[in-house]
């Protein structure tokens, strides 16, 4: 939301009698992690280069690195017919570099600090 109130969804109800209007960027739970639709996250960044999946039929990415119980650093031993996240090294299909945004987000904060992050 514009105004980056955080919001329960009680009180959005109430946020939007107020006549404000804002548009949203819906946090979804997929698999035990956070993601987003692609559709919604696209016209607010670049989200080229990271790992997609399909769930409920609608393209997602995920907001941080996925973990497993199995391998609770996130890292797998095999990259067959796949490639390392360029930070965290989870395996993700090519030609991708990210598995999620933060890694994305870190990598370009490690690049060019005190810049934004562009589109």
């Amino acid at each position: 939301m514009e105004c980056a109130d955080s919001l329960c969804p009680k009180c959005v109800t109430e946020h939007f009698r107020k006549g404000e209007k804002h548009h949203f960027l819906q946090i979804r739970h997929y698999v035990h992690s956070d993601a987003v639709h692609v559709d919604d996250i696209t016209e607010l960044l670049d989200i080229a280069k990271i790992q997609q999946y399909i769930a409920n039929g609608a393209k997602v990415v995920h907001l941080n690195p996925k973990t497993s119980k199995a391998n609770p650093e996130g890292v797998l031993k095999s990259y067959i017919g796949g490639t390392p996240c360029t930070i965290c090294t989870r395996a993700i299909s090519k030609p991708n570099l990210f598995c999620s945004i933060a890694c994305k987000v870190l990598i370009q904060a490690l690049l060019y600090p005190g810049t934004s992050i562009p589109k």
